[in-house]
């Protein structure tokens, strides 16, 4: 079921490419990121909805229970555990490549779409309206919408999984699949429609910014720990972190902070100034 919802993601933004027609010319300068003050609040945004700080714990949780199904009563080898290693690698490495093809091709639709003409949109069904009448095309704007449809439930189904795995290591709470379900889904799900109703879409649009967001300062909380366990010869034995691949975990970890400390500041200073920081939610 989700390698057919992700393949369904990537062949309807496939179609909103075609139908999109972003000028080719463009592509490569646009992948070269350039940041500034006022890209710096979007840009962590999309670390935090795209490195989500429980998928970290989803790995691991996936990883160690196909040790204990590979291994049975017997102690594992080593053999069968660095080729569920790679494996896992591979599989990680995938979904990764998967995940850059979309995020870059609702990147290139979006600035085809809307940036090119100057257009500003805050709501899906603003999108909606804008595709159908700058494309002449009423696939585009549906073909976007079965996308968005299907993230959601990839997202939904990596969050519940997620929220299983955090709740028995973590609290050491064994709960039923429907009540587990339940709650993770209500808590997600009252909170969007109680934002929805009081404030309306635009409010709803700046909230799942918040909350991306909040997702990104979370990072460093998951992958300092992460990182030290393994790295750890006591903890990891052989398969401990080498140098080249700690040095990275720690580069990535640093920049990642730099991104956190320089939003905060940003944004202190845009409220010492007298701006409405764009972390709060404005009529």
């Amino acid at each position: 079921l989700t390698v057919c919802l992700l393949a369904v993601v990537v062949a309807c933004f496939l179609v909103d490419l075609m139908v999109s027609k972003p000028p080719v010319s463009k592509l490569v300068g646009g992948l070269l990121p350039t940041m500034g003050r006022e890209h710096l609040y979007t840009a962590v945004s999309l670390l935090g909805a795209n490195v989500m700080p429980h998928s970290f714990y989803l790995h691991s949780a996936l990883v160690s229970d196909q040790a204990r199904l590979a291994a049975g009563s017997v102690k594992i080898s080593p053999t069968i555990l660095s080729r569920l290693c790679f494996l896992n690698f591979c599989d990680i490495g995938c979904a990764l490549a998967v995940a850059l093809v979309v995020n870059v091709s609702v990147l290139l639709v979006s600035a085809a779409t809307f940036h090119s003409r100057g257009i500003t949109v805050e709501t899906l069904q603003d999108a909606h309206d804008v595709m159908e009448r700058t494309l002449s095309s009423n696939v585009a704007p549906h073909a976007f919408g079965m996308a968005l449809l299907c993230a959601g439930q990839l997202s939904t189904f990596t969050g519940t999984i997620s929220g299983q795995v955090v709740l028995q290591g973590f609290l050491n709470v064994h709960i039923s699949t429907w009540a587990r379900r339940l709650i993770t889904r209500s808590a997600a799900i009252v909170p969007a429609a109680i934002l929805q109703y009081v404030w309306g879409d635009r409010a709803t649009y700046k909230f799942l910014l918040i909350a991306q967001v909040a997702l990104a300062l979370q990072l460093p909380v998951t992958l300092v720990p992460m990182i030290k366990a393994t790295s750890s010869r006591q903890w990891m034995g052989s398969f401990r972190n080498s140098w080249l691949m700690a040095f990275c975990a720690w580069s990535a970890l640093g920049l990642i902070f730099v991104a956190n400390l320089m939003l905060l500041i940003s944004q202190m200073v845009t409220g010492v100034e007298g701006q409405s920081p764009q972390l709060l939610v404005e009529e």
